[in-house]
């Protein structure tokens, strides 16, 4: 049986995201070809013992700063090293320049997959002094994933790497969409209009979404934004300030759903 080490900055069931979600499907898709999944995240309130998810394992450490959108954890180092050696290949996900330092100091040799999930945008300045250890961490990865052909052509960060990247599409799971359940609906119809614009997600930075809401002054319908994340707070008050919260005129921000 082939063992993978999986590291991310945040992971199910603590925390809920893309990455997050796209992270269960590898793991539960390959475990029923008989990989051996092991994810090592970071988290406020850690579980002492390693959680059991739907055909892998979840081993929690105790995240001491968040800085810069990255989680870093003194345990992490000793429970990285372990899980690494018992491992056969070392999957990482990008951004997450802790798992670059951590991976670096570790000594690791096993093979490593790193899935390259987006650029990193607004951190420009420090992007300056950690690009020499993200292409020395990059060097060190035998396969690059990105999900789209677009991403490996504009991203400034891959193009010294063209031999190592391969694209694989993100999946769907089957069976991975919930069936719609009759109380929730009637929970929620009452209480939004007959015709309304959704979104559904964490509130990143880099999605946007202030950008429809400027676009919701006069708009004919409703939005309704069901999610939470770093940015909620900041589009709660963009929207009170042109006028648009809580039906005020045609935002309504759920939280999360």
């Amino acid at each position: 049986m082939i063992k993978v080490l999986h590291f991310y900055k945040d992971a199910l069931p603590a925390s809920m995201g893309g990455v997050e979600v796209v992270l269960d499907n590898i793991c539960r898709a390959t475990a029923a070809l008989g990989v051996e999944n092991t994810v090592l995240t970071c988290t406020a309130q850690p579980s002492v013992a390693p959680i059991t998810m739907d055909g892998y394992k979840v081993v929690q450490v105790r995240e001491n700063l968040r800085l810069a959108s990255t989680a870093f954890s003194w345990e992490a180092i000793a429970a990285y090293r372990r899980l690494a050696q018992e491992a056969d290949i070392i999957h990482l996900h990008f951004p997450n320049p802790f798992a670059d330092i951590l991976h670096l100091i570790s000594g690791a040799n096993k093979p490593l997959i790193i899935s390259y999930h987006s650029d990193i945008v607004r951190q420009r300045i420090l992007l300056q002094f950690y690009k020499p250890i993200m292409h020395r961490f990059f060097s060190t990865a035998d396969v690059i994933t990105v999900a789209s052909p677009n991403l490996q052509k504009s991203s400034a960060a891959l193009q010294k790497y063209a031999d190592k990247v391969q694209v694989i599409p993100y999946g769907l799971a089957e069976g991975g969409l919930a069936t719609p359940d009759k109380a929730a609906i009637a929970k929620w119809q009452p209480q939004l209009p007959p015709r309304f614009f959704l979104f559904t997600g964490v509130m990143r930075y880099y999605k946007g979404l202030h950008f429809l809401l400027e676009a919701m002054r006069g708009a004919p319908h409703q939005l309704v934004l069901a999610g939470a994340g770093a940015e909620a707070h900041n589009l709660q008050r963009q929207a009170q300030e042109q006028g648009l919260e809580q039906g005020l005129d045609n935002v309504r921000f759920l939280g999360f759903v």
